[in-house]
């Protein structure tokens, strides 16, 4: 009785399972290529109508593509779960991708002016230079992305998950960022001119330098931001049909605002609570019922600027300069101590203002208008 099998017979079984193993693989092969028609109906789709609602294109290779030829292979059939494929220089303006997964692909230099990504997945893409001036982005996912220098001209970004997202130098004139989130984005020297940033959240937002001229903030949440030498030139905190009714809606509480441009901004009941705004331009700006408690100001220009009603309680004024500023209605009464050494007073309107245990000297406000004025426990009443 044989115990073991002889050479000859172990090597035909040997031959025998090769052979059934490569069959099952070829058979696997086909049915892939088989399972994967649609997919390749819906790239020969998309590069002749620039549709992919829904679809997912990360692992498809399209380096370069100005549809035509994006061919799957048998890399792409291998890889098609995986993400970051790579895009650059790739021409898809208009193209629609609603829905579209495109987590940490690389679209470098890529035009998708125009383009329907709204809905998208692009959480860790890196989008530096791009052209996505007019996309529509609504409700994207840009978790960390890389938009850095990326033309964002008038595009629609409202509801989007932005937060981390690296914006450096990204130019967003006109661009709808309601209800964006940007919380922890860099957004450093960034083009937001006449952007809507209504109830944005850019809590920890780096906005040193950037440009938001004309700006609308109404509710937006700027706490703790670092706008350190922008420019915020007439932006306005106000209600849409300019009612004023909301109380400290829009923040700007332990904001970094030293050497900021804010003047001619309408910023009604702002919080600015602790903020700095050492050096601050805020000429002729309209901060009436502002909430300016515990705010460094020293050095700030506020000539000519509504400080009616506003809460200075605690405020850092020392050579501050407020010629021609209305206080009226203003408190300026100090939690520890109020610092108005050198602060600059002549022509302002110090009607019903509260000075009391202010230190300053008459000549701070020669000229001034003094008028139910409460200074230590005196009421003055020299120009009513």
């Amino acid at each position: 009785m044989m115990l073991f099998p002889s050479l000859g017979n172990f090597r035909f079984s040997s031959y025998k399972f090769i052979s059934i193993f490569c069959l099952g693989i070829y058979s696997m092969f086909v049915n892939s290529i088989e399972s994967f028609a649609y997919d390749e109906s819906a790239l020969a789709r998309f590069q002749i109508e620039k549709i992919c609602i829904d679809c997912d294109l990360s692992s498809a290779i399209l380096t370069r593509i100005r549809l035509p030829d994006p061919y799957l292979t048998w890399a792409t059939i291998l890889l098609r779960n995986v993400i970051g494929a790579d895009y650059r220089e790739s021409t898809l303006n208009e193209a629609n991708l609603h829905g579209a997964r495109l987590d940490s692909v690389n679209l470098t230099d890529a035009n998708l002016a125009g383009a329907n990504l709204s809905e998208a997945w692009l959480n860790g893409a890196t989008l530096i230079r791009s052209d996505l001036a007019g996309a529509n982005m609504g409700k994207a996912r840009l978790w960390k992305a890389l938009l850095i220098k990326a033309n964002l001209v008038n595009s629609d970004l409202s509801n989007t998950l932005m937060r981390g997202a690296d914006l450096t130098g990204a130019n967003l004139e006109e661009a709808n960022l309601f209800k964006a989130d940007l919380q922890s984005a860099n957004l450093s020297g960034a083009h937001l001119k006449n952007a809507n940033l209504n109830s944005a959240v850019l809590r920890g937002a780096d906005l040193r330098s950037a440009n938001l001229n004309g700006a609308y903030l109404h509710m937006a949440n700027l706490i703790a931001v670092n706008l350190s030498l922008a420019s915020l030139k007439n932006v306005n905190a106000a209600r849409l049909d300019g009612t004023q009714e909301d109380l400290f809606r829009t923040s700007f509480s332990k904001a970094n605002l030293a050497g900021a441009i804010i003047s001619h901004a309408v910023l009604p009941k702002v919080d600015f609570m602790a903020a700095n705004l050492r050096g601050a331009d805020l000429r002729f700006s309209d901060l009436q019922g502002s909430r300016l408690v515990n705010a460094d100001l020293r050095k700030a220009d506020l000539r000519g600027a509504n400080l009616r009603y506003t809460d200075l309680s605690g405020a850092d004024l020392r050579n501050a300069d407020l010629r021609g500023a209305d206080l009226t209605g203003a408190d300026l009464s100090p939690f520890k101590f109020l610092w108005l050494q050198k602060t600059r007073l002549k022509n302002t309107n110090l009607t019903s203002a509260n000075l009391t245990n202010a230190t300053l000297m008459f000549r701070q406000i020669e000229h001034s208008i003094l008028c139910r004025t409460q200074l230590s426990s005196t009421e003055i009443n020299t120009n009513c």
